[in-house]
């Protein structure tokens, strides 16, 4: 068995996005021949917002070897003004913040002496997390995968690309290996590096599905959305606020009634939600829930009527819930298609469609709508070899065939 050292911010009990990649590939690395060795920051019911005791299990997180105070509260203990953080932020590159990186390189320095690592995968977000893999192959060269879930233009003010382009330059060219999520960001870090870039799409863990139940009012058309609302005009995702003109629209026809149906948002505040409502009439039924734990958003992903996905407005940005919700196997609305490969997506996996005007929403909701009143659900009739494509497990295949690539 390979050791392999995963640098990561997020990890269980956190059940953040980030956390859940690198969990899941760890999960199953060892099935491949790799033993993980994962060093991340310490998360509490304290300090993480998104804390859920129950993900990962016990395996997963018998995987961590060493842990770190995160970021925020290594900064509450020095006390930064804001000033100083931004100006450590420049200074220090992709460092920053350096009291986490210095940290983290402490804690893999002592390990470093008792254990053999043959590789390193470090993730983005979090962009100490390459410095600090940088650092390693530097002192021990290790050869080291950098894993871009995100690129920082979906982060950063444009008047900083300048910086944290030079920044991460500096330490991602020590890379053995470059993966991101999409071919969308696959062209934009080849175009930056001018190297091969390899694509390790966001997927699902389908044990962690298999283990819930659906869970729907049955008196109820329920369109479900699970993850954060962006403000109006966000280049991350669009408003929904078409889908709510469609609503009305059809509830004005008298096509459906509105005490009939239930547009859910889990991971959303009201807060968030106001700004896309425009008065609408259907405000009424809009129900806003900030967080639940992973078993409970799964059981009501399985048993909506429809899912809703809003596309994003950025090139090579494919959510991470798309793959969840290919993995319920309920039908799947994208407003508005992205023509950038989740449209492409949802035709291979048959699981949905990408409706671009008022018109098409109100069409595909009606006949949904409609099959479901008549008490005879319309279901979609999933490409389950296309979807196994983005199974956390075999994922975990394919990066144990590239660390093994480059720790010959």
């Amino acid at each position: 068995m390979k050791n392999v050292l995963m640098l990561t911010n997020g990890f269980p009990p956190h059940a953040g996005v980030e956390a859940s990649r690198a969990a899941h590939l760890a999960k199953y690395l060892p099935d491949y021949g790799w033993q993980p060795h994962v060093v991340c920051s310490h998360w509490t019911q304290t300090n993480c917002p998104k804390y859920d005791p129950h993900f990962g299990g016990d395996r997963v997180k018998s995987y961590v070897v060493a842990t770190v105070p995160p970021p925020a509260d290594l900064s509450q203990v020095r006390s930064l003004s804001d000033i100083a953080a931004k100006a450590e932020r420049f200074l220090s590159g992709h460092k920053n913040p350096s009291v986490w990186t210095d940290a983290i390189l402490r804690r893999v320095n002592e390990h470093l002496q008792t254990h053999t690592i043959d590789a390193v995968w470090a993730t983005y977000p979090f962009r100490a997390t390459l410095y600090a893999a940088d650092r390693i192959n530097r002192a021990h060269e290790i050869p080291w995968i950098a894993d871009f879930r995100d690129i920082f233009e979906q982060w950063t003010p444009r008047s900083q690309w300048w910086f944290e382009r030079r920044n991460e330059r500096a330490v991602v060219r020590s890379a053995s290996k470059i993966v991101t999520v999409s071919l969308g960001l696959v062209r934009i870090l080849e175009q930056r590096y001018t190297q091969s870039v390899e694509c390790l799409p966001n997927g699902f863990d389908p044990e962690e599905m298999e283990t819930v139940e659906a869970k729907s009012d049955p008196g109820a058309f329920s369109i479900v959305h699970t993850g954060s609302i962006t403000p109006p005009g966000s280049v991350f995702r669009a408003s929904p606020s078409d889908l709510f003109v469609a609503v009305d629209n059809l509830a004005a026809r008298g096509l459906i009634t509105l005490d009939e149906v239930m547009l859910m948002f889990y991971g959303a505040t009201e807060d968030q939600m106001r700004p896309h409502l425009n008065g609408c009439a259907c405000s009424r039924i809009i129900k806003t829930v900030p967080w639940l734990p992973r078993h409970e958003i799964f059981s009501l992903q399985k048993g909506a009527g429809l899912l809703l996905l809003l596309g994003a407005r950025m090139p090579g940005i494919i959510t991470a819930k798309l793959f969840e919700y290919l993995s319920s196997g309920r039908p799947i609305m994208v407003i508005p298609p992205d023509h950038n490969g989740v449209d492409d997506l949802l035709k291979k996996t048959r699981s949905g469609a990408a409706l671009s005007t008022t018109d098409e929403i109100e069409a595909f909701l009606l006949k949904h709508y409609q099959a479901w009143k008549s008490g005879a659900p319309l279901n979609v009739e999933i490409n389950a070899e296309e979807v196994n494509r983005y199974s956390r497990k075999k994922q975990a295949g394919v990066l144990a065939g590239w660390l093994n690539e480059i720790s010959r």
